[in-house]
């Protein structure tokens, strides 16, 4: 499946890559976009392709409550033409979903216990690529259109099937066009088009779990596991939200924040590590009682 991914072009970059005749509005970065999300999608009209705002999470016509939406951020290649939700869209309402990267969790035990490790997964040769997708305009009970589209997966190439047994379909962008254009449109002219990407053209690694958790958004999700900086050193570092130095108190709150989750922590940051961690926040509180 695909669950969360990201997003972190300017709308100059969108405009140049899908050749779109004016620039989208300002786009803000999105390092961890999960369902319900409103992201830049990409449709035909008039024969040339528009940017459009669309929530994550396809919402079918005759969906009574929109929080199906939730159930339906992905459509199977292989029954997206024979299911009810999705034989409606597929032939006429594609789309291109704008990424420059995804996430994916690889199933693991430990202490007999079922664990998961993120994984940040793109494309090695490029900068932006196209998830296919589908998407329907669907109108509430005040008249209102909510505009939701889905990500189409398949089965995985070889690198993906080491840590999740589907992937989303990503297009070569010569493919995108076909994939977007609405006339003359069969089964038998797009099907070819959602198969798992070539084998060895992903990079992937992992990355630290901060990223389960959807509030976390920020580039600091993309660093390697290997390079990461554990969460209380990366906040002491940063400036308060308007540029100002962290007050003691503030930072006597971070602390007891970052203590509420070092069991779960503990897992993954070695002692050494963890103690160097610790004498830091030390020495960052000092300095702020100092200050005042």
């Amino acid at each position: 499946m695909c669950g969360r991914y990201t997003l972190h072009q300017d709308s100059e970059n969108l405009a140049t890559r899908y050749k779109l005749s004016s620039k989208p509005e300002s786009i803000r970065d999105n390092f961890n976009v999960a369902p319900g999300h409103f992201m830049p999608v990409v449709v035909e009209e008039d024969g040339k392709p528009k940017l459009e705002m669309m929530k994550w999470g396809l919402v079918p016509v005759w969906a009574k409550d929109p929080n199906i939406g939730y159930k339906m951020i992905n459509a199977r290649s292989e029954t997206i033409f024979e299911k009810p939700a999705w034989r409606s869209v597929i032939l006429k309402k594609r789309c291109l979903i704008p990424a420059d990267g995804f996430y994916e969790w690889k199933k693991f035990m430990t202490d007999e216990k079922e664990r998961k490790q993120p994984f940040y997964i793109h494309p090695k040769q490029e900068e932006i690529f196209s998830f296919a997708g589908v998407w329907e305009a669907w109108k509430d009970s005040e008249n209102n259109i909510w505009k939701t589209y889905s990500i189409i997966t398949t089965e995985p190439n070889k690198e993906m099937s080491s840590i999740h047994d589907r992937m989303p379909v990503i297009l070569h962008p010569e493919d995108e066009s076909s994939w977007l254009e609405s006339s003359r449109v069969t089964r038998d002219s797009i099907e070819p088009l959602l198969r798992p990407l070539e084998d060895n053209a992903l990079e992937m690694y992992k990355v630290s779990e901060d990223v389960n958790t959807v509030k976390n958004n920020d580039k600091h999700l993309l660093v390697a596991l290997e390079n990461w900086t554990p969460t209380i050193t990366r906040v002491f570092n940063q400036p308060g939200i308007y540029g100002e130095s962290r007050s003691w108190l503030h930072r006597y709150f971070l602390l007891y924040h970052f203590y509420r989750t070092l069991i779960f922590r503990l897992r993954n940051v070695k002692v050494p590590s963890l103690l160097q961690e610790w004498w830091f926040a030390v020495q960052m509180i000092q300095q702020g009682q100092n200050e005042v």
